[in-house]
């Protein structure tokens, strides 16, 4: 139930729809180079629930202020039978380090389980920053969960 995707699959509604996705996380949102220019309204048509995420695929950027939120739409959204489509411009980065910070938060895996998962079914590329700050939230859980 939780697919990455690219600019292509975020705009088009139909194909969205006719594949059952009932939610859609834009860790792109904006209409600046590299951005994807969607919102809440985009998808009232179609009845798609959105979660929008103003960041750019730059190691600097600070996508750890998402993770919880994040991963707490993904989880309502599939714990519910849902479908979820976290997507940003190509899909390699910023979605790819969401969808791993939902798997290390609400599936428990490690960060590096978590990269492999999403790796047996796509192609993705998080930069050094976001892998970073996956490495940092893996430290903080494995502590939490009495595991370091």
């Amino acid at each position: 139930g939780l697919y990455i995707g690219d600019l292509g699959a975020a705009k088009n509604k139909d194909y969205l729809k006719q594949v059952g996705i009932t939610h859609v996380v834009n860790t792109a949102q904006g209409n600046k180079f590299a951005t994807v220019d969607t919102d809440d309204a985009y998808y009232n048509d179609v009845g798609i629930k959105y979660l929008g995420m103003k960041l750019l695929d730059i190691p600097t950027a600070n996508i750890a202020q998402y993770f919880e939120a994040g991963a707490e739409f993904i989880d309502e959204a599939l714990s519910s039978g849902g479908k979820v489509l976290v997507h940003c411009f190509m899909g390699i980065s910023r979605s790819a380090t969401i969808a791993c910070a939902f798997l290390m938060l609400k599936r428990r895996l490690g960060a590096q389980e978590a990269l492999e998962t999403l790796r047996k079914n796509r192609s993705i590329y998080p930069n050094d920053g976001f892998l970073n700050q996956l490495a940092d939230l893996d430290n903080k859980l494995r502590k939490e969960r009495g595991e370091l």
